[in-house]
């Protein structure tokens, strides 16, 4: 397996025992069961992880998987994949994250997840200060409770190059996060996938 991870290539740990392989995810995620739909020894992964104040950024690329992972609302993880595909099931309901085509967002819930050979950054972060930060940015930090449920659903988000150059750009210049500002034609679920 000689694909490139995402960051941090050189310092990759390369894992063809299951059992190892989840206890270095268990770091970042609750790992119930890994299970190598393919048996016997073909399974391989190439892993790295780095601890950033509240946030776990892993990120990996492995052979086809079936997972169970546990609950933990204190542990939510964004999945961008970079290779591949993956489908997760959590409260009845099927997400598929695609290279290229979209992120999801899994709250502490337990859920399943199936994979093709996949490779990705998942970044593990409290949903709690995602509700914070939302009272934050609200402008009233008390009311972090109200927006708590928000964070608690699973949600598949289209990937585009725009949702980042949206994110770099309001980092740089966040005066133009104001509630008075017109919306534009994505904030009101326009131009979203058409030609």
């Amino acid at each position: 397996m000689n694909q490139p991870l995402a960051y941090r290539n050189s310092r990759a740990r390369t894992v063809t025992d299951l059992d190892r392989f989840a206890s270095l995810l268990r770091r970042a995620i609750p790992v119930l069961d890994l299970i190598n739909p393919a048996g016997g020894p073909s399974f391989r992964a190439r892993q790295a992880q780095v601890q950033a104040g509240g946030l776990t950024v892993s990120t990996e690329v492995h052979t086809p998987l079936h997972g169970s992972f546990g609950e933990d609302p204190h542990r939510a993880a964004i999945f961008f994949p970079l290779l591949g595909e993956a489908v997760f099931r959590a409260d009845g309901v099927s997400l598929r994250a695609r290279q290229g085509e979209s992120v999801l967002f899994m709250p502490g819930c337990a859920y399943s997840a199936r994979t093709t050979l996949i490779g990705g950054v998942v970044f593990c972060i409290d949903p709690v200060r995602l509700a914070t930060l939302a009272a934050e940015l609200a402008g009233d930090p008390s009311s972090s409770e109200r927006y708590l449920p928000a964070f608690s659903h699973p949600q598949q988000w289209l990937f585009t190059d725009d949702l980042l150059f949206r994110i770099v750009t309001l980092l740089v210049h966040p005066q133009l996060m104001r509630e008075d500002r017109p919306l534009g034609p994505l904030q009101r679920g326009e131009g979203a996938g058409e030609s």
